[in-house]
């Protein structure tokens, strides 16, 4: 079952889990007890100094192998994080998790509320959005950097998630944290 909370938080020292990821959207995973929360930490500024941070937390029923297999998710989802603009597929995830695609699919499930597909596609499409909001890079090449591989997909893929096209998001929405903090939550809890 997933239940998600909002916490917007103002930080001072942006969470970075690769050299050149203070500028964009990332995201990692905790464990508190009985929940998972993943952290969404969004610079709001050049500098990542100013940042909102978004999360949702699930619920899950601990099991024997649990903080194995948190530790293994956690792992993946950094994984995932620096690997966002290659192609990914689950198979290729699961072969990096030493786990059968099942497995990995089912506890990645239970810990986040996500599919291991749903997860990168979801993260691609945030890195998207921040940048058509606060960039004014080509829609191509936005679409190239994040793991999309034609102009097609990337749109259809764009209006899926946020009922949005990319093309009017960049008209609409630039330089607009409200807007932005509130398509990122969306698509933070779309089930």
């Amino acid at each position: 079952m997933l239940r998600t909370a909002y916490h917007p938080v103002q930080t001072r020292a942006p969470f970075v889990p690769a050299v050149n990821m203070a500028r964009l959207p990332h995201m990692r995973v905790r464990e508190s007890g009985k929940q998972v929360t993943l952290h969404l930490h969004i610079p709001l500024n050049r500098d990542g100094e100013k940042a909102i941070e978004l999360r949702n937390t699930t619920s899950y029923r601990p099991g024997v192998r649990s903080e194995k297999m948190f530790a293994v998710i956690q792992e993946m989802v950094v994984w995932i994080e620096n690997h966002l603009g290659s192609p990914l597929s689950v198979q290729d995830i699961s072969r990096k998790s030493g786990y059968s695609v099942w497995h990995l699919q089912r506890t990645f499930n239970q810990l986040t509320g996500f599919s291991v597909y749903e997860f990168v596609r979801t993260r691609r499409v945030i890195n998207v959005v921040y940048a058509l909001i606060r960039e004014d890079k080509p829609l191509l090449d936005v679409a190239l950097e994040n793991g999309f591989n034609c102009q097609v997909s990337f749109t259809r893929t764009i209006r899926q998630l946020t009922g949005y096209t990319p093309g009017y998001i960049r008209r609409n929405f630039i330089l607009n944290n409200k807007c932005l903090i509130s398509i990122l939550e969306s698509l933070m809890t779309r089930k």
